[in-house]
């Protein structure tokens, strides 16, 4: 069964018509039964690639057109699939439902070129960063209801209602809470569990990573010939730092001594563990082969999302990281499976039966807002603390930079920097108490 399109008298007078043709859709079971069906659509000759039976990139809506005879097949096709009548009774039923009736023309380019792009993205990247596009593709088409877009239309204008109509979106983590200006600096607003103040929106780090990921699609889609507004290359992103909340020494330890009376709770625990000993991603931990064990030293290749890195990490176990082995042969040498978000869950719950609760503090911004978000620790603490843990003990204990980097895998400063918590007092002071002191005579 085959579905071929072709242009309804392209020739006169064996010239290509300088005037629209229709095209034509033929459905084949073989050579014995065969129909032609008037997709509705029409186009000028010259721009028809008769070979690959679609339009030439030349045409100007090529993209669309093409997309909509393919949809236009595939209907066709489905149509096959499900009928049950007879194939006499299947032709009435095409030429009834497609004859002259086109497919929708009104799907914008943006949508058509998002559709592409995230069928491409499904294939090179990891189901995180596609679900992200998800969400960027769920925004779209809300603000498209209320602004109309088009990837033409996307100028500074929009640039600037989007980002504003993002901010007024109900934070979904903080469904519960309101903003109040704090007393002592109105600069501030505190965030407070009730609902009866200004509701908390989505913050600017949320905000601006739809917008990079706007600008990734925008650059995506204009290299493969959509019209697309080149304003987007110089919109403006905002990178906000913030200090990441990390274990301190005495609490790793709290943790590590810590005796529960669930399971799962010490399963996160000792994936929390071994992750702070060892500043290893959880994925990576999860893989575990004890093939890659030699020696007490764990050589293997790291992962990220779906995609391998292109260089091994060595984790020694020795003296800090040696715990992490314990850890291993407890489990006889293969982690158990559990959820990211199952074992994000029983993090906080085991830092809570721990006692890991002080008072904790973080900053977030959204528009001109400074947002003070506070509450004991554990409920700050998630799968990605253990590595920021490792990295900001490694550097307290006076570990080169170098090898920190190394160690980790990380291979640029910068990615340091945002990795490393605070520095412990203790710390700081141990640091201090090594430079000379020096007095001036009285």
């Amino acid at each position: 069964m085959t579905v071929k399109l072709y242009l309804k008298k392209p020739k006169r007078n064996k010239q290509l018509r300088k005037e629209e043709v229709s095209i034509i859709a033929k459905f084949s079971l073989g050579r014995a039964f065969r129909f032609e069906i008037n997709t509705g659509e029409k186009i000028e000759p010259a721009f028809w690639n008769f070979k690959q039976q679609k339009a030439k990139s030349t045409f100007r809506r090529h993209l669309e057109l093409n997309d909509s005879l393919e949809d236009f097949k595939r209907e066709i096709r489905e149509e096959y699939k499900k009928n049950t009548a007879t194939l006499p009774e299947f032709k009435k039923i095409c030429q009834s439902r497609f004859k002259g009736h086109p497919l929708p023309q009104e799907k914008k380019s943006i949508f058509v070129a998002f559709d592409k792009f995230l069928t491409a993205y499904k294939s090179e990247k990891d189901s995180k960063t596609v679900a992200k596009y998800d969400t960027l593709l769920l925004r779209l088409t809300a603000f498209d209801l209320i602004y109309p877009i088009d990837l033409p239309t996307l100028d500074f204008n929009f640039y600037d209602r989007f980002k504003a109509w993002l901010l007024a979106i109900p934070n979904p983590f903080y469904r519960n809470y309101s903003l109040y200006p704090d007393s002592a600096d109105s600069r501030i607003y505190n965030m407070v569990p009730d609902d009866k103040g200004e509701s908390v929106g989505i913050f600017d780090d949320n905000v601006y990573s739809h917008i990079i990921q706007l600008k990734t699609f925008l650059a995506w889609s204009e290299k493969r010939d959509y019209r697309v507004h080149s304003s987007y290359k110089t919109w403006e992103i905002i990178r906000r730092v913030h200090p990441p909340v990390s274990l301190t020494s005495k609490e790793l330890e709290q943790l590590e001594s810590a005796v529960f009376n669930s399971k799962a709770l010490e399963v996160a625990r000792d994936y929390l563990v071994f992750e702070s000993r060892t500043g290893q991603r959880i994925s990576d931990i999860k893989r575990f082969d004890l093939k890659d064990l030699h020696n007490d030293k764990w050589t293997f290749t790291p992962r990220k999302g779906n995609r391998f890195i292109q260089k091994t990490i060595s984790v020694h176990f020795k003296g800090y990281c040696a715990p992490a082995l314990d850890i291993l042969q407890k489990y006889n040498w293969k982690m158990p499976v559990i959820s990211e978000q199952k074992l994000n869950d029983n993090i906080k719950r085991a830092c809570k039966a721990a006692g890991i609760d002080s008072a904790t503090e973080i900053f977030r911004w959204a528009g001109n807002k400074r947002i003070r978000i506070t509450g004991p620790k554990y409920e700050f603490i998630s799968s990605h603390i253990g590595r920021k843990s490792f990295i900001t003990l490694a550097l307290q204990a006076g570990l080169p930079v170098e090898y920190v980097m190394t160690l980790t895998g990380i291979t640029e400063y910068k990615t340091i920097q945002h990795y490393k918590g605070k520095f412990e007092d203790s710390a700081i002071e141990k640091e201090l108490e090594k430079m000379p002191v020096m007095r001036k005579a009285l």
